[in-house]
């Protein structure tokens, strides 16, 4: 099975925001209306979120926001 870099690198962006806001992935899947297990494959790199998934996921994790 080949690896997704680009799935990868998304997956570790979004977990670092995540974690920088102190989220749980069930807080996250919440504010973005996606399923936490569909989360979680997202930040393991298993997963491509669609834009609209990549959207709604951004509005819970504001780029204003620095990263820790």
């Amino acid at each position: 099975m080949a690896v997704d870099e680009l799935a990868l690198r998304l997956g570790v962006a979004i977990r670092k925001w995540r974690r920088a806001r102190n989220m749980t992935m069930q807080q996250l899947a919440a504010v973005a209306g996606v399923s936490q297990p569909f989360l979680s494959q997202i930040e393991r790199g298993q997963a491509r979120p669609s834009m609209g998934s990549l959207d709604r996921i951004a509005l819970g994790i504001s780029p204003a926001e620095p990263a820790a």
